[in-house]
């Protein structure tokens, strides 16, 4: 039997989160939102249980929550034209496709550059 080579292995493209540097953006977005997930199951249950835990720990998930929100759609934008990619997704996708459309984005839906080009020196300075 001959050997296995990896002769015609190829690696995928890059996602352009991964080009452009931001995809510690998205880690930290999930981290956040994760945060508010686990505050409202808090809550949840301290009203279960009958402590004073129920009002802090809502405040503390909306804050999180709505925080994590802003801060990623003003964080995640098109190098080019610094359009906010998360806020055109959500306004042109439906609410099952918005987040699996921005990670699948090949072009900027603004100014049409391509997303997976590797960014200039002065622009990964920027990010």
């Amino acid at each position: 039997m001959p050997k296995m080579t990896r002769l015609h292995h190829r690696k995928p493209a890059a996602n352009w989160l991964e080009v452009t540097h931001q995809m510690w953006k998205l880690y930290m977005a999930l981290l956040g939102f994760g945060t508010a997930l686990l505050c409202f199951l808090s809550a949840g249950l301290s009203l279960l249980l009958g402590t004073s835990l129920f009002s802090p720990l809502m405040v503390i998930g909306l804050v999180a929550g709505g925080g994590t929100f802003a801060w990623f759609v003003q964080s995640l934008r098109c190098p080019s034209c610094r359009t906010s990619l998360v806020w055109a997704m959500i306004r042109t996708r439906s609410h099952m496709s918005w987040l699996v459309d921005l990670a699948n984005l090949a072009t900027c839906p603004s100014c049409q550059v391509a997303l997976t080009q590797r960014p200039s020196a002065r622009w990964r300075a920027i990010y």
